[in-house]
């Protein structure tokens, strides 16, 4: 999850906040179908852990609305919470440095 979570900060780190609102939830949906795609490879393999077990074809269908709610609810979520954290950094911080005078020599 760490891992995730800093690959969203870092890639939306490059774009400014409005671009946030549809950045968030693609980065999300492609990180969800590459790690179904990889999935749906291991379990042709023959190597798809599923609980005890292993995974079937059958089982896929489940498997990827567990890890679109999972991990693309905490992508997005994270997302909000880091324009917040970003919104009030830029709005409260940086003005109130702004506005101050310029330190006496």
């Amino acid at each position: 999850m760490l891992f995730l979570i800093g690959m969203t900060t870092a890639h939306l780190s490059n774009y400014p906040l409005h671009h946030w609102l549809w950045r968030a939830p693609a980065f999300a949906g492609i990180e969800v179908l590459g790690e179904m795609v990889t999935s749906l490879f291991l379990i042709w393999l023959a190597r798809e852990p599923n609980g005890t077990g292993r995974a079937h074809y059958a089982d896929w269908s489940g498997m990827s609305t567990r890890t679109l709610l999972l991990r693309g609810l905490i992508v997005v979520f994270w997302s909000l919470l880091l324009a917040g954290v970003v919104q009030f950094t830029r709005t409260r911080l940086v003005k109130e440095e702004a506005d101050d005078p310029l330190p006496a020599e």
